[in-house]
């Protein structure tokens, strides 16, 4: 029986029981690869929320110190940054739960993330939830946490969800990499899962809901493992040759 466990620092991934993977070998996060990316939206969402602060605090206060200012608009994006993220990870946690029990209580907060669900949703027979999954071929692995797999009758696709301001072009390659490692993990023939889907939820009554699919999918999979093969690059410490020094007489 083949298991699955986060670390418990987040690290990354071990796996244990498949014959294809050295026991206690820690598999980076797919999102830890992509993040060597430089996320022009990310950056830009968090100047933004800065500056929203800085104009919302000088309207009341405009003889605040500069340096308070500054720092205080830092803290500010950085808090509203870890809010959405636990809101992410709560919005997760519940989704997976109604696809077990359908009639659980939905708390308010959640409701237009639940409805949209449905309907993006609706017609479509989810196979699996939370799906741990994992890749290890030519020296490159990775490892992360599928959303949901689901059939439309005839073919096998990935949903991940996203319930930021956006979707971003590395979101892609963060979807392309769960199907190499789906397949990976389930011996499955290259080509099972026929497309890969973001889901972006809305938040608040009133916000969009958004579908992207990747077009193109061999291309981002192809994408993917070069960021992997940049990733070990960075790592490796022994980008250059030792010379010896040379003394002169």
């Amino acid at each position: 029986m083949v298991t699955v466990n986060l670390h418990p620092e987040g690290k990354g991934y071990l796996v244990y029981g498949d014959e294809r993977i050295k026991e206690d070998t820690l598999l980076p996060r797919v999102t830890s690869i992509t993040d060597i990316l430089d996320k022009f939206g990310l950056r830009n969402y968090k100047m933004e929320q800065a500056l929203e602060f800085v104009g919302d605090t000088l309207k009341e206060n405009r003889n605040i110190d500069i340096d308070t200012l500054v720092e205080a608009a830092k803290v500010a994006a950085d808090a509203k940054r870890d809010d959405a993220a636990n809101f992410g990870v709560e919005a997760h946690a519940l989704l997976e739960q109604l696809c077990v029990d359908p009639m659980i209580a939905v708390p308010d907060k959640f409701l237009p993330v639940v409805e949209a669900w449905k309907e993006c949703i609706e017609g479509l027979v989810i196979k699996e939830t939370e799906s741990k999954v994992y890749y290890s071929i030519g020296g490159l692995q990775f490892a992360g946490t599928v959303d949901m797999i689901a059939s439309d009758g005839e073919h096998l696709y990935i949903y991940d969800y996203k319930t930021g301001k956006n979707v971003y072009a590395e979101h892609a390659l963060q979807v392309a990499a769960y199907v190499m490692a789906y397949e990976f993990t389930n011996k499955l023939q290259d080509g099972t899962i026929k497309g890969a889907y973001i889901i972006k939820l809305p938040r608040e009554e009133g916000d969009k809901t958004l579908i992207k699919g990747l077009d193109n999918l061999e291309m981002h999979k192809e994408a993917f493992l070069n960021l992997c093969c940049i990733k070990q690059w960075k790592s490796n410490r022994k980008k250059w040759l030792k010379f010896k020094p040379v003394v002169r007489v």
